[in-house]
Formats: structure tokens, sequence, C-alpha cells
């Protein structure tokens, strides 16, 4: 387990040259990419998986044993260590039902604290402090009120809100753009128009660039043809 693109790469390459076959996963990935990266390692074809923290969420995989390259990560904001219960998600991808897995460190990283390993063999963690929250009711009367009701705050001291969403960004992009005409929208127009909102940016387009995206989905269903244009798809 790796945490740049590049360095996975550099070592999968690593392995073919020394050992044979490593499939490769990463968020970047598309679905139909990575379920294909899966199987070739499941299938036996490869021996060697090599992923970023994106083999953490819900794969689960004929692992024997995971070791980390790196123990810290970007997480958006900041370079930043590993979190023991990070540390012990990832980890837990070896091993399943009546198979014990195990995990290890490269060899170049300090070793772990023994307390750490053992919370992590034991599964005792800090309790979560604050839970991310958006607001469900929502109100689909106009773009703005979409955009306000989306941004109303939590309910509880303990929630707090969940900001720089992907679809709330493309939502507000679209809202002050002319990529639709959405002046003189109906409920049901802009309830769409956030499902629509709701496709993940698989390519890493960034905001301006997946939003047209978005933007001529929208446009073509809401066309008196109501089809995604054949050619453009």
């Amino acid at each position: 387990v790796a945490f740049s693109i590049n360095r996975v790469y550099e070592i999968a390459d690593f392995i073919r040259q020394q050992n044979g076959g490593a499939a490769v996963v990463l968020g970047a990935l598309s679905p139909r990419t990575r379920n294909a990266q899966v199987e070739i390692y499941q299938s036996g074809a490869a021996d060697y998986l090599v992923a970023t923290d994106a083999i953490g969420m819900g794969l689960n995989m004929d692992i024997d044993h995971v070791m980390f390259d790196s123990l810290k990560k970007y997480d958006g904001k900041k370079y930043r260590s590993l979190f023991p219960i990070e540390i012990a998600q990832i980890a837990g991808r070896a091993g399943r039902y009546k198979n014990d897995g195990t995990f290890s460190i490269s060899n170049h990283l300090p070793p772990l604290e023994p307390e750490v390993i053992d919370n992590i063999e034991n599964h005792r963690f800090e309790y979560n402090k604050s839970i991310k929250w958006r607001n469900s009711d929502l109100d689909f009367t106009s773009l703005n009120n979409l955009l306000a009701s989306l941004s109303v705050l939590p309910p509880h001291k303990f929630y707090s809100l969940n900001k720089q969403c992907e679809d709330v960004l493309f939502l507000e992009h679209i809202s002050t753009t002319d990529l639709i005409a959405h002046h003189s929208m109906s409920a049901e127009k802009i309830k769409l128009l956030w499902e629509i909102c709701q496709m993940p940016d698989y390519r890493k387009n960034g905001t301006e660039n997946h939003s047209t995206i978005i933007a001529k989905v929208y446009n073509d269903l809401t066309c008196k043809e109501g089809y995604v244009d054949d050619a453009w798809l």
C-alpha cells in the first residue's frame, strides 16, 4: 500500500521485474477498470496487488498480508501521519473469517510503537468526537434555495457540516454560469440537475470541466428528445 499514484506504479513495475505479475488499484480508476484489476489478482494471474488506501474501502479479497510503503498521506488539506484506525482499516484487508491476516511496514520506515500495534490488533481506538453531516431536507423550489438548504447548519454540536463536497461545488459552479438555462427551472428539473451533479468526477477533470459534462447530460435529458446524445456519449 502506497499513497501516491507514482509510487504505486513504481512499486508495481519493480515487482513485475522481480517476481512476476502485479495488479494495481487506485481510487482514481473507474469502477470498471478497478474491478478488472481486482479480478486479475483474484484469478491468480497476478500474485501481488499494489494499491492506494482505496483498498481499504469496500474491497474484500483473498489477501494474506498487507505491507505499508508509507504511514503518511495527503488528506486533501495537508500531509499527515495515518491515524491508528486508518492503519487498521487498511491492514484489515488481510485475512477474512477463519484466516488470520498479517501486516507490516517497509524497511525504510521507523518501527511502529508497540502500543499502536496492540491497539490495531485488538481493535482499540478513540471514539469519534464528531460526525460529518449534511441536510437531507432539501428545497427544490429554486437553485438558490437548494444551495441554501445544503448549507443548513447541523442540529447537534457533535455533528460538523460536511463542506466542499464535489456535488455541491458542481452545483454552485453551474448556478453562476450560463451552462444551463436556470432562471425559470421547475422543481422537477432542479431535482434532476441535483441528481446529475452527484455523478463522480472519476477522471479528475476539476470542477469547471466536470460541470460542463453535467450540463451536457442535463441539457440533453431536458430537451425534446429526452436522452443523451449517442455520438457524444
